[in-house]
């Protein structure tokens, strides 16, 4: 059973990715060093863009609030781990200042993700202990009750989301710099990878906007579908 959102999740979902985020850094920009083939990093570049689509993917199913911000996660996740394999590529092909700028967008990203996942899942706690319920569908017109949860949710889901001017923009900006410049690091296949993860990141980019919204919306919007939202 997943845990219920709030305090529980932020070790879970806040603590331990970016130790484990670090340690990848560790491994494979700094002892791996500099003198290391072009695929080095093309299994994350590859890996990363599949989990953030795949995360993104996840929230939009899930009609429940801890799974959805799981997959939020998962694939702001997959946002960090493509920036790592990018920059480990282009450094790799000699290119310094465009794998700095990855490596920049993943460490950049990397802070926002946990503060703004550590708002969503207390905020998730405080609509759980408030309203009763945990299920999307037994939500709604919490804006009326709970108007200060309301909007600073909805600034934490612009942040995840990755709009401006949110924390996540930023590192996402990066990002897609990085990929759109990326074009000169090597052959053909390595081009073809890239225009992938920019259509992968796209799409990924595109459902967590969908699946936030849906949050927000089902959340706070619309009218209480059950009596204990009324006394939240």
């Amino acid at each position: 059973a997943p845990l219920p959102p709030g305090p529980a999740l932020l070790l879970v979902g806040g603590a331990m990715p970016p130790v484990a985020i670090y340690l990848l850094c560790r491994l494979l920009l700094d002892l791996g060093g500099p003198a290391q083939p072009l695929w080095w990093g093309t299994p994350l570049l590859a890996g990363g863009a599949l989990l953030a689509l795949a995360g993104a993917l996840r929230a939009l199913r899930q009609a429940e609030l801890s799974p959805l911000l799981g997959g939020v996660a998962l694939a702001h996740l997959g946002l960090v781990a493509t920036g790592l394999g990018l920059a480990a590529t282009l450094r790799a092909a000699d290119l310094g200042a465009m794998a700095a700028v990855a490596a920049g967008a993943a460490l950049l990203h990397l802070p926002a993700l946990v503060l703004v996942m550590a708002l969503l899942w207390l905020a998730a706690g405080e609509i759980a202990q408030g309203a009763g319920a945990r299920h999307l569908d037994r939500l709604g017109g919490l804006i009326h009750v709970m108007p200060i949860l309301a909007w600073v949710s909805l600034a934490g889901a612009g942040a995840a989301a990755l709009l401006p001017p949110f924390a996540g923009f930023a590192g996402g900006w990066l990002l897609l710099q990085a990929l759109f410049s990326a074009w000169r690091a090597g052959p053909l296949g390595f081009q073809l990878l890239t225009a992938a993860a920019v259509a992968l990141l796209g799409l990924a980019m595109a459902g967590l906007v969908s699946a936030l919204l849906r949050f927000w919306g089902l959340c706070f919007l619309g009218r209480p579908r059950t009596p204990r939202t009324l006394g939240a």
